[in-house]
């Protein structure tokens, strides 16, 4: 097999993977979304929107976590400060608590170069 045949089809694979994972990202019940490098949401899916209180996917983006909550979290900090604080470098798995609309979430962060991959 010749290398452009391989790399074509290495090509193929991979933009079927990605196909893939849109389809599973998008239809997914669990609550799921990225966020970019100024911790604002870039992305997310229906089921995310649906739980943080918007009415659609594109509503949510360009919003900060802060604005879940009220203005300051109970041990007196700024939601806006707290939230920048808990957000850890990339791919780091981490654990968000903020008083406000969303009591607890399991949040992976994702910080993704621009453009969004989607």
């Amino acid at each position: 097999m010749g290398l452009e045949k391989q790399l074509a089809g290495f090509n193929e694979q991979l933009l079927d993977g990605e196909v893939g994972f849109k389809a599973l990202f998008k239809s997914s019940p669990d609550p799921t979304w990225i966020i970019n490098e100024k911790n604002l949401f870039v992305l997310c899916n229906l089921a995310a929107a649906t739980v943080l209180g918007y009415d659609s996917v594109e509503a949510l983006q360009a919003v900060h976590p802060s604005e879940l909550s009220p203005e300051f979290q109970p041990d007196g900090q700024s939601s806006r400060e707290k939230a920048d604080a808990m957000m850890l470098p990339p791919t780091a798995k981490v654990s968000i608590v903020l008083n406000g609309n969303i009591a607890a979430a399991m949040v992976s962060v994702f910080r993704w170069k621009s453009p969004c991959p989607f």
